[in-house]
């Protein structure tokens, strides 16, 4: 592979992965004491014979990290994914509420748990809510609609439990 021509002065190379691209990015116009673009270049292109020519298609628009080869700062080395796709409710919810009715079906207890993601209560036991008995949300207000009472079950984990109240 030869230097690139007076008109061509930035080099894209691309390889495409199973979840990401990666893209080198060498801009000849850099070149510098400082900054050795052409040696590098010189002596690296070997390595990226295989790759295709420029830019990282879709859904590769991401931009999630930018290395450069030691000693050569001006030549990157772009990783792009795909846009993250939405996390969990747990890892970006600020309180995430759950419930349970009673045996008998007379009360509701809600449980508040203040940020999930890193509540140490909720680490440790969250095992012990399994969505089936513990489902997400709040209790019926149509069905209890008479508060009972609140506790604090652990710090930043409260709860209230709600009753039936027939006029």
């Amino acid at each position: 592979m030869t230097l690139a021509s007076a008109e061509s002065k930035v080099i894209k190379k691309i390889e495409v992965g199973d979840n990401h691209c990666a893209q080198l990015v060498v801009d000849m116009g850099k070149n510098s004491s400082l900054c050795q673009v052409d040696d590098w270049w010189l002596n690296n292109a070997w390595h990226y014979t295989a790759w295709t020519n420029g830019d990282c298609p879709k859904p590769y628009t991401h931009l999630d990290r930018i290395e450069h080869p030691i000693g050569v700062s001006c030549v990157d080395l772009n990783t792009y994914g795909s846009p993250a796709v939405a996390p969990l409710v747990d890892d970006v919810a600020e309180e995430k509420t759950i419930h349970n009715i009673s045996p008998g079906g007379a009360h509701c207890t809600e449980i508040y748990i203040n940020d999930p993601a890193t509540n140490a209560y909720w680490k440790a036991h969250g095992y012990q809510y399994p969505t089936v008995l513990w489902p997400v949300g709040e209790c019926d207000r149509k069905i209890y609609n008479w508060f009972n009472r609140n506790g604090t079950i652990a710090e930043g984990v409260t709860s209230k439990t709600w009753g039936i109240h027939q006029n």
